[in-house]
C-alpha cells in the first residue's frame, strides 16, 4: 500500500538525448580501418561487431604492447582504445608510444571506468572522445565517426 507522488516543475522546454535523432546510416563508415585495444575479449568481440556492422573494417587485439606492434607493421585510421589494461601498458602507455612513431594516430578512448589522469593525458596527446563502457552502437559509432572527420 505505498504510494508515491512525484511533482516537477513545469517547463515549455524539452530535453532530448543528442544521440536518440541519429539514425544509424548517419554513422556509417566507409571502410575505414579501426583497431580495437582492449584486454576483455568479450568487450573487443562486442565493439568489433558493432563497427563491422557501421561499415568499417576491423582488427581486434588484447594489450597495448600488441597494439604497438600492429601499427608498426600496418595503419589503422583510428583506434578504440581501452584505457586500464593489465598487465602491461595502459591504454595512455600505449597511445603515448604509438605517438611515438605515427604523430598522427587518431584515437578514440573507451573506459568502465570515470574519466581518469590517464584519459586526459591521452587527450593531451591528441586522443579524442572519451565513452564510457558500457556504450552503445550509436555512443561509439558517434565517438568513432567524429574522430575521423577531426
Amino acid at each position: 500500500g505505498t504510494h508515491f507522488e512525484l511533482n516537477f516543475p513545469a517547463t515549455g522546454k524539452t530535453t532530448a538525448d543528442p544521440l536518440l535523432p541519429l539514425d544509424e546510416t548517419e554513422l556509417q563508415g566507409r571502410g575505414e580501418h579501426i583497431l580495437v585495444v582492449d584486454d576483455d575479449e568479450n568487450i573487443r568481440r562486442l565493439a568489433e561487431g558493432m563497427l563491422v556492422d557501421l561499415g568499417y573494417r576491423v582488427s581486434a587485439v588484447a594489450s597495448g604492447e600488441e597494439a604497438v606492434a600492429f601499427l608498426r607493421q600496418q595503419p589503422a585510421d583510428l583506434i578504440v582504445l581501452d584505457m586500464l589494461m593489465e598487465p602491461g601498458m595502459n591504454g595512455y602507455q600505449a597511445f603515448s608510444a604509438i605517438r611515438s612513431f605515427l604523430p598522427d594516430q587518431k584515437a578514440v578512448i573507451a573506459s568502465g571506468f570515470s574519466e581518469s589522469k590517464n584519459v586526459k593525458q591521452a587527450q593531451a596527446l591528441g586522443a579524442g572522445a572519451y565513452i564510457k563502457k558500457p556504450y552503445t552502437v550509436q555512443e561509439l559509432g558517434l565517438a568513432v565517426k567524429n574522430e575521423l572527420l577531426r
